[in-house]
């Protein structure tokens, strides 16, 4: 039967008088989301409940957790509260696995960059630097004589 949790290991339990009576009874999301295994639909403005081991995932395994079917990602359980919905929080979730990943990944690509830089074009590298065309500058400007210049001597070299 569609919705009853059958084949998915997820034991559903929504079928005990209390529990539904337990839930009916609450009229605002704060007072329905205060009782425990109870979930908020905003369209509706039904709380129903949720016995799912991840009260965020029950419109996954239930397609008929919320009165009208188009509340159903609009769930509100705990520990997110009335202004969390589950399409919110998946969505955040999803945003953020994926910008760690990407990360991860742009991370990963720049040290395999280097290291095969490093390794084919190392050599390369050393004799680059030992090249004639290269300008080595010395910080010390010289004069004739080869002795560095002094911040007193005068600019076109008379004495």
């Amino acid at each position: 039967m569609p919705g009853d949790g059958s084949g998915t290991g997820i034991v559903k339990t929504t079928d005990d008088p209390w529990l539904h009576l337990k839930c009916w009874r609450q009229h605002s999301c704060g007072g329905c989301l205060n009782e425990e295994l109870c979930s908020w639909c905003p369209y509706t403005q039904a709380c129903v409940p949720n016995t799912y081991p991840i009260p965020l995932l029950a419109p996954a395994y239930d397609k008929d957790i919320c009165p009208h079917w188009s509340e159903r990602w609009e769930l509100r359980t705990r520990p997110f509260g009335c202004a969390v919905s589950t399409r919110t929080s998946l969505s955040v979730g999803i945003a953020v696995v994926s910008t760690v990943v990407f990360i991860a990944l742009l991370f990963a690509f720049v040290a395999l960059l280097r290291w095969s830089l490093r390794g084919c074009c190392g050599q390369r590298r050393r004799r680059r630097r030992s090249s004639p065309w290269l300008v080595i500058w010395d910080r010390s400007e010289r004069d004739d004589q080869g002795r560095a210049a002094r911040e007193d001597d005068p600019l076109l070299g008379h004495r």
